[in-house]
């Protein structure tokens, strides 16, 4: 059974604001839309469902705490590449507007340690998604 989709593997080359992040374990993104809703006072039914403006935020995680601590006050471009599983195009992913909101450390019995680094992502123009992707 062939793969006929993409899949992706093994972050690297990680940059934020300019300064080259080593030793990434993982890169999440989320997007999320709220959802508002409201009603009158004699509405069965809501009246008024609306998507509220999207948002993205993401984690990276590091084994080293050391070099969470030295990202967490950065801010600017995120770059970084996901290598194809399949060994065909890489995907280069660059988000603008990137600020790190802050930062959980986590050890447990026999276990290595790790910082997950919080950030977020705005963009100047509100109509405009702030993900980049090339496919190299």
């Amino acid at each position: 059974m062939s793969i006929d989709y993409q899949v992706f593997s093994d972050v690297s080359n990680v940059t934020l604001g300019g300064t080259a992040v080593e030793g990434v374990r993982s890169i999440s993104l989320t997007t999320k839309t709220p959802q508002l809703h409201a009603s009158g006072d004699d509405d069965i039914y809501q009246s008024v469902a609306r998507a509220g403006a999207r948002s993205l935020a993401g984690t990276i995680v590091l084994p080293d705490v050391a070099k969470a601590h030295s990202i967490a006050g950065l801010s600017g471009t995120l770059s970084f590449v996901w290598h194809d599983g399949r060994g065909q195009a890489d995907k280069t992913v660059t988000i603008t507007g990137v600020s790190v909101t802050g930062m959980d450390l986590a050890g447990s019995h026999q276990a290595p340690s790790h910082a997950s680094v919080a950030l977020i992502a705005q963009t100047p123009a509100p109509t405009t998604h702030p993900i980049t992707v090339t496919y190299d």
